[in-house]
């Protein structure tokens, strides 16, 4: 398959009572989408802390996958919650906590 025109390969499973998605394309991996959808969500716990991250959790034990249960939990606007997660990706570290109090207060 073709993600914006990279050759992705996406294998789907479920083990351990939870599903699993690896993402896989020939771009060094930091600039992988699965790599940036994970360093973001990696700053978004680092400021919603320990009741973010459960609260994740909850969403995906209910069938949400990652990247929809931050845009549902953290109030990211857009219709594609993949693409909303980029749209954060430039800001600093003190731009990001202003927009995350900013969505969550809404």
């Amino acid at each position: 398959m073709n993600v914006k025109d990279i050759a992705t390969c996406v294998i789907q499973f479920f083990a351990a009572d939870f599903w699993f998605e690896l993402f896989a394309q020939p771009v060094a991996v930091e600039k992988q989408n699965a790599y940036r959808h994970m360093d973001m969500e990696a700053r978004l716990l680092a400021i919603g802390g320990q009741e973010a991250y459960q609260q994740i959790r909850v969403l995906k034990q209910s069938g949400i996958k990652t990247e929809p249960a931050f845009a549902e939990y953290f109030h990211i606007p857009g219709d594609d919650p993949y693409e909303a997660l980029f749209q954060l990706e430039p800001l600093t570290e003190q731009e990001l906590r202003r927009k995350v109090q900013l969505l969550m207060n809404r």
